[in-house]
């Protein structure tokens, strides 16, 4: 006896949740390939986000300027993590698309506005 395949249904999705997301920073990102399953396939991608923040480095301290740099040199900056997730080899697929499409946008929006003259803030004139 076999099993009937499930009914796959469409359904719209609906963003409106990130208008309360809260929206963090990062210049750092680390992907990586989860470990194999039974079968040898490596259960989905892990991909983690996070922030590293320029070392206070204070004018006219050369000494402590000095550690501090031999201390980042030897130990490194600790990444602030701020999300990591987990998906599919597919949904993998999916933020590649989304992220070279909203890079092209943003490229298309500077190209603009390079070539748009400057308006007028505020609106009053001096």
């Amino acid at each position: 006896m076999s099993e009937a395949a499930p009914t796959l249904v469409k359904i719209r999705i609906d963003w409106s949740g990130a208008e309360t997301a809260h929206a963090y920073h990062v210049n750092q990102a680390l992907g990586q390939v989860g470990p194999p399953g039974p079968d040898g396939i490596p259960d989905g991608i892990y991909v983690t986000m996070g922030n590293v923040a320029p070392p206070p480095l204070l004018d006219g301290d050369d000494a402590a300027g000095s550690e501090l740099l031999a201390r980042l040199t030897t130990h490194g900056a600790k990444v602030n993590v701020v999300c990591q997730v987990h998906m599919t080899r597919r949904m993998l697929d999916e933020l590649i698309a989304v992220l070279q499409t909203t890079a092209a946008k943003h490229d298309a929006a500077v190209r603009q506005a390079a070539h748009e003259p400057a308006k007028e803030k505020g609106g009053g004139s001096a």
